[in-house]
């Protein structure tokens, strides 16, 4: 037979372990609102992340290839030293590839080379993609590297792409929380073929690049989109649900029974 007294006293120990797992998980608690911290959840991010969802509309008109697509995707985002194409320019070696090609590899080297320089971020690429159809890709901006430039080529085509350039999605301070630009093709002025099926034709001397309009080859609404969306940032909601968990935790031990009368 027990006697009352050590019973009581291991009573009190079934009390401080209980009152232990209790501690712990509270320990567990401000454990992970140091680690929320240093982690910077909640608080401003120096740089956000974007989704760019490319929603390709082409319907060739009739007598086009077969196989309309377009070419992957390919730019980066960057600083204003930093530079791959605009209207009006010749275009690099790395714009003639894509445009012509649909060959990606010159224009990722430039971007690489970028980034190792510190003028450009992120780097943005995806495979190709059918007409109709799409692609996602994700990559961040800073307030150091606010602008964006892609591009993909029109497949089929002699040296038709579509994209954009130097498009800011940080301004005046805050980062932008949707973008929507319409796709309208450009030449690229290195390929002077007339039609898709066109046989190669380089262009001498080189030509600058240009909206292409021509209402027998592409009609005047967009042939895509790009949309430019911002990724929400982590909240307190994270961590408020991270405690709820642990406090749930804490409240199921607590409500467990004992073991029974010691023999």
């Amino acid at each position: 037979m027990v006697e009352p007294e050590r019973s009581a006293r291991r009573g009190v120990g079934r009390v401080r372990r209980r009152e232990s797992d209790t501690g712990r998980v509270l320990r567990r608690l401000w454990l992970g609102v140091v680690l929320a911290s240093w982690l910077g959840i909640g608080a401003p991010a120096t740089a956000l992340t974007y989704e760019l969802i490319f929603s390709a509309t082409w319907h060739p008109p009739p007598g086009s290839p077969p196989n309309p697509h377009f070419s992957p995707l390919i730019g980066g985002s960057h600083d204003g030293s930093f530079h791959l194409w605009a209207p009006g320019e010749e275009a690099s070696a790395g714009i003639e590839a894509m445009a012509e090609l649909g060959d990606p590899r010159l224009l990722r080297d430039e971007v690489r080379r970028g980034i190792r320089q510190g003028r450009a971020l992120s780097l943005i690429e995806s495979l190709g993609n059918d007409s109709p159809g799409g692609a996602v890709v994700t990559f961040e901006v800073d307030p150091a590297h606010p602008l964006v430039t892609v591009t993909t080529m029109v497949a089929p085509s002699p040296d038709w792409f579509v994209g954009v350039h130097d498009l800011p999605l940080f301004s005046e301070g805050a980062f932008l929380q949707e973008v929507v630009v319409p796709l309208f093709p450009y030449d690229a002025g290195t390929d002077s073929g007339p039609s898709f099926r066109s046989p190669n034709d380089d262009t001498q001397p080189q030509e600058l690049i240009a909206l292409l309009e021509d209402p027998g080859l592409f009609p005047v609404t967009p042939v895509g989109t790009f949309t430019f969306r911002a990724v929400p940032e982590p909240s307190s909601g994270l961590l408020a649900g991270l405690g709820l968990t642990l406090l749930a935790a804490a409240r199921r031990r607590r409500s467990r029974p004992g073991p029974g009368p010691d023999r």
